[in-house]
């Protein structure tokens, strides 16, 4: 259905001050044994993601969350 490529693209069809980060949920995010360590996982792929794309986000701790 073009999903995969939609995702792969978006970047170049939204404006210059938006800034896509792709998450896979079938990684880290799944193997969580619970919410804080499922949020945390989160935050990290969305860090690994921005960094890719020359963007730095805050760390968080699990404690945090």
């Amino acid at each position: 259905m073009g999903k995969t490529s939609l995702l792969n693209n978006i970047g170049k069809l939204l404006p210059n001050n938006i800034i896509p980060i792709f998450v896979d949920l079938q990684g880290a995010p799944s193997s969580a044994s619970d919410h804080a360590g499922f949020l945390y996982n989160l935050a990290r792929e969305m860090e690994k993601s921005a960094k890719k794309q020359g963007v730095i986000l805050p760390s968080l701790t699990r404690k945090v969350l």
